[in-house]
């Protein structure tokens, strides 16, 4: 899966570790960048 620029980036300035922890549970079975970042907000 190819993740946008600016969702990378939002990814990477991120220290909130419980967000960081549902972003990565949630890509596991995610078919979009966006769904994960849907899914943790």
């Amino acid at each position: 899966m190819v993740v946008p620029e600016a969702v990378r980036q939002k990814i990477l300035a991120c220290r909130d570790l419980a967000l960081l922890d549902r972003l990565l549970v949630q890509a596991a079975t995610a078919t979009s960048p966006a769904d994960v970042l849907i899914a943790a907000a």
